[in-house]
């Protein structure tokens, strides 16, 4: 019989507003240009010993004096800390700006306040997206995972960190099966990924603001390889990097991993953590101990239990997996159960909010 099996990724839900609920209004879009991209250091897509590069497919949105969204493209030698990006795509129409801006990664979520219809923006307010799933890369944080920030007059940009790393150190000495995913979160309801309120300069530092109304409350790592396991040795942990904007985790954070065989280990401090910009906090050597998921039979009398019935389902693409999977509530139901997903695919049982959990009595 075929596993049911389920699947709470709060992630796969847009909870945030996008862009495409973002009205704008006409102008010319920019003139084609190249721009020549430098970067301040220990900020780029992926670390050479302590230096930082740019990597082969690149990508950037740029603004040049207009509220446009332009994507360019890196065209140098990969390895690079200073190089050329050539245009890419046209992005319509936009608004005059004072000034050219710049955001790796490129992302037609960037947008500026004077486009996006809403009151509470201000015209100048530069709302950068900072992704709420981050892919692993060995040995640092992964492809558009890291974002940086410039402002210039002229087509030469410098381009600075505008997020923080954790750098957490795993082994697992009763679980070998590949990692699935990893999520973090504060114990706060610190808002760490979606939009934040960018504010950028030539001469000074960048500043973040992530806006609690249009962001997430946990950020996702996964490795589209599906090969991730985790060292056995605690003298030489997996690194796993995680960029985050700038936050202070008042009560500490709480992190979940799951295994391809549907195992959990959720491991949380209460211990104060500071994530400050461009610096690297890393954690101790820690140990993963995987708790195993339910029977099966458990699984389907819980199942028939909570849902008494009122199951809906229609299919929609898992954005980590890209497998299929149904949701298996109405609107009107998850709004109070949490978001709760079934599919045949994935090995794993999870719950979220008041369904409870599975993985206990």
């Amino acid at each position: 019989m075929k596993k049911i099996v389920l699947f709470a990724l709060a992630a796969c839900i847009l909870a945030a507003c996008t862009p495409k609920e973002f009205a704008g209004t006409e102008t010319p879009s920019a003139a084609r240009k190249i721009f020549k991209a430098g970067i301040e250091n220990t900020t780029r897509t992926y670390v050479d010993g302590l230096n930082v590069c740019w990597a082969e497919d690149d990508a950037i949105s740029i603004f040049d004096f207009n509220s446009a969204n332009s994507k360019y493209v890196y065209a140098g030698t990969p390895g690079e800390t200073n190089g050329l990006f050539e245009y890419d795509s046209d992005p319509g129409a936009g608004s005059d700006i004072d000034a050219i801006y710049a955001v790796y990664p490129y992302s037609e979520n960037h947008i500026f306040g004077i486009d996006t219809g809403v009151e509470t923006f201000a015209d100048d307010d530069w709302l950068i997206y900072f992704s709420q799933i981050q892919e692993y890369a060995p040995g640092s944080f992964g492809p558009g995972a890291n974002v940086m920030v410039a402002k210039s007059q002229t087509e030469s940009l410098m381009f600075k960190n505008a997020c923080g790393y954790l750098k957490l150190n795993l082994y697992s000495l009763n679980g070998s099966a590949p990692v699935s995913y990893i999520e973090i979160k504060g114990n706060n309801s610190e808002t760490i990924s979606g939009y934040g309120v960018v504010t950028a300069s030539e001469d000074s530092d960048p500043s973040v603001s992530m806006l609690s109304d249009y962001g997430y409350q946990n950020v996702y790592i996964y490795d589209p390889s599906g090969n991730l396991a985790l060292s056995s040795a605690a003298l030489f942990p997996t690194e796993i990097w995680i960029a985050l904007p700038p936050t202070t985790f008042r009560r500490g954070i709480t992190l979940t991993i799951y295994n391809e065989n549907g195992d959990r280990f959720v491991k949380s401090t209460t211990k104060k953590l500071e994530i400050k910009r461009g610096t690297v906090k890393s954690t101790n050597a820690l140990n993963v101990q995987y708790e195993s998921l339910a029977s099966e039979s458990e699984v389907a009398e819980k199942l028939e239990g909570a849902y008494e019935g009122v199951l809906t389902t229609y299919f929609e693409e898992d954005p980590i997996t890209d497998t299929l999977y149904f949701q298996a509530l109405p609107d009107d139901y998850h709004a109070d159960y949490g978001n709760v997903y079934i599919t045949g695919s994935l090995a794993g049982l999870y719950f979220s909010y008041a369904l409870g959990n599975m993985y206990g009595d």
